[in-house]
């Protein structure tokens, strides 16, 4: 996945929209998942991935929930 927007909130964490042409294959996301992260970054709880078949949002760091 890509990011499009991030939102510093700590060193290597922060409030991260990202935007696939595809649904992610995993729900955990850290910072190795996604383009122009480092590995180690933490995705904050807000963050959002946006696909054509729905929306994720995550409720607590890096873990992400389908809503619609």
């Amino acid at each position: 996945m890509k990011a499009i927007h991030i939102d510093v909130l700590e060193q290597n964490k922060g409030i991260v929209l990202m935007v696939s042409p595809t649904e992610p294959s995993n729900l955990t996301i850290t910072g190795a998942d996604v383009e122009g992260l480092t590995d180690d970054y933490i995705l904050a709880a807000g963050s959002v991935i946006v696909t054509p078949g729905a929306n994720y949002i995550a409720f607590s760091d890096g873990v992400f929930t389908a809503k619609g």
